[in-house]
């Protein structure tokens, strides 16, 4: 004869009212099992996501916008060489001395106005803001959708175990 597991609760015992769960619970609400008597058929758990942790969503929000400012860094960099290296910029400075925007005492050259230093230094500022940006409006939209789904009740998610 098999004990139950220490802490295990027995179905019948289960305090599932099928209501909002309470303050300090989880956001999450779910069903049965739906197994249809089949021991082969996949386990589906029906849930229904009413809140999210608004410091977790914040914490996420942050890690995700900075890594998407460190890639937009990146990528800004990799641009700028593969461009230098195919000469885009000195071609572009004698397009535009051929031009005439070249004078007598000095010549026109694109380095002066959009240097690698400078791209690289406006992509870190934009990466920043954005970083700020994204955080601030997926922390509002947590808020908003907690707010909403206490009149509504939430998403209904349904997973399946194929």
């Amino acid at each position: 004869m098999t004990q139950p597991r220490p802490g295990a609760a027995d179905a019948r015992d289960s305090n599932y009212s099928g209501s909002r769960p309470e303050a300090g619970s989880s956001g999450f609400q779910a069903n049965s099992d739906d197994r249809s008597g089949d021991p082969d058929a996949p386990r589906v758990a029906r849930l229904t996501v009413a809140s999210i942790d608004v410091w977790s969503a914040l914490k996420v929000s942050f890690l995700l916008s900075v890594a998407a400012a460190i890639a937009l860094v990146i990528a800004v960099c990799v641009l700028w060489m593969v461009l230098s290296a195919m000469g885009v910029f000195d071609s572009l400075n004698e397009m535009l001395n051929t031009l005439g925007l070249d004078t007598a005492e000095s010549s026109f050259d694109i380095y002066d106005y959009v240097g690698f230093g400078k791209v690289l230094s406006i992509s870190i500022v934009l990466g920043a803001v954005n970083a700020l940006i994204l955080t601030a409006l997926s922390t509002v939209s947590v808020l908003l959708y907690n707010l909403s789904s206490g009149l509504v009740g939430g998403v209904r998610v349904t997973l399946s175990d194929d």
